[in-house]
């Protein structure tokens, strides 16, 4: 929800669109609802890529994120999305270099994430269940906000708006908006 609330408020709101790790495709959904068949949605798991063709059409790719720099040359986005899933990544350093590489000029990669642990200090309420997935704790598990940050500033991105994700009175994650480019405020 978050992801899509602010790619809604998003200077640019078309173009090309990737969106990474679409698992069972909740944002997917909002995000065809904006983007229409200018929206590729992928994920690692062919069988959730099988399971969402049927569910919701559109363009459904095989595609682990670790592997990123393998697609085409000419596979630029406008805009890239990601959410809760990018921490999964073998190597975080790399795929961000790789995502700001197929950025269209001006083109953004927004990011979802939770954070390891809640403001009030308390884990975050699906560890436990989340941890029987392949890839979720074994690699970085949730960032905090100056671990992204640096992250993404290392990767080459000049601008990064973050905006906090929050649920009753807690701060549970944030959205990350990057660019290479400048762009205006929303």
């Amino acid at each position: 929800d978050a992801l899509c609330r602010t790619a809604t408020r998003m200077r640019r709101r078309h173009g090309r669109a990737l969106e990474l790790g679409s698992g069972v495709g909740n944002s997917t959904l909002r995000l065809l609802e904006q983007f229409g068949d200018q929206l590729t949605w992928s994920d690692k798991d062919p069988a959730l890529v099988h399971r969402g063709r049927r569910r919701f059409g559109g363009r459904g790719i095989v595609l682990d994120f670790d592997r990123i720099h393998l697609l085409d040359a000419e596979s630029h986005y406008d805009n890239i999305f990601a959410t809760n899933a990018l921490h999964c990544a073998a190597d975080l350093p790399s795929t961000l270099v790789a995502l700001r590489e197929i950025l269209a000029p001006r083109g953004q990669l927004v990011i979802a994430e939770g954070f390891p642990v809640l403001a009030d200090g308390s884990p975050w309420a699906l560890d436990i269940f989340f941890q029987a997935f392949e890839g979720w704790w074994d690699r970085t598990g949730f960032l905090t906000d100056a671990q992204w940050a640096a992250l993404i500033v290392d990767a080459g991105f000049t601008r990064l708006d973050i905006h906090p994700i929050v649920e009753g009175a807690l701060n549970v994650g944030a959205v990350y908006v990057c660019s290479v480019e400048p762009i205006r405020e929303f």
